[in-house]
């Protein structure tokens, strides 16, 4: 485990910290343009939608995503002399440097949400109680798209497709971020207009959620197929 937990550590130094400044430059944005939506809006939803949480969580999601390539990019040749010395292999390097990016976007995943309930805590102490009630907050998260499928509650189709998806994501950046030649990272640009194209839908929208899981499912065998084309198993 301590070889492991040497890559981790390389890992996390090269990025949490600029994973963090925008972590904490989302959370202040939204807060900004929360208290510039407040007025007028007389439900909870209405309220997420005139503050553009939505696109200001795709802005962060682009900041951290172009951050996990930028540091699969910088690896270089002291790294490679790093994994050398620790005496691991390629193919364990891969997956837990994948497993650490889907675990960043995860953690954008938890803030936001966290920051969601926050604002529903907050609504329904202060809004009117003509237009609040005990539902307010399940509401909110049932009735708006971004909302639910952040948080998706008890549809377990959105769960699996979010999980796909986050881990889809970690692979695909791992796999393909240290390529030196741009026109090969071009499956990064894509699969990150993809998650801007996808995460929104509505409510009981299963099919939907099967239709995406399968195309992330796709990709992770395809990912997982590279590996092996690649030769890292026989490491």
């Amino acid at each position: 485990m301590r070889k492991e937990l040497s890559v981790l550590m390389l890992a996390a130094r090269s990025s949490i910290y600029k994973i963090c400044m925008v972590l904490l430059g989302m959370v202040v944005l939204q807060i900004v343009f929360l208290r510039r939506g407040w007025q007028g809006a007389v439900s909870l939803e209405r309220i997420i939608e005139v503050s553009y949480i939505e696109k200001i969580f795709y802005i962060a999601f682009l900041g951290i995503y172009f951050i996990l390539i930028w540091t699969e990019s910088k690896k270089g040749s002291q790294f490679e002399y790093t994994l050398r010395r620790l005496g691991i292999s390629r193919k364990r390097v891969f997956f837990l440097w994948a497993g650490y990016n889907s675990c960043c976007l995860f953690i954008l995943f938890a803030v936001q949400i966290f920051i969601s309930i926050c604002i529903g805590r907050v609504y329904l102490e202060w809004a009117d109680p003509m237009d609040r009630s005990a539902q307010s907050l399940f509401l909110a998260f049932w009735r708006n798209d971004f909302l639910h499928s952040l948080l998706p509650l008890a549809e377990v189709s959105r769960w699996i497709r979010n999980g796909l998806m986050i881990l889809a994501m970690g692979l695909v950046t791992a796999f393909f971020g240290g390529e030196e030649l741009w026109n090969r990272k071009m499956p990064l640009v894509w699969i990150g207009v993809l998650f801007l194209l996808v995460f929104s839908d509505s409510a009981g929208s299963w099919r939907s959620d099967l239709i995406k899981g399968v195309l992330f499912l796709g990709i992770i065998l395809f990912i997982l197929a590279g590996v092996i084309r690649r030769g890292w198993c026989e490491e």
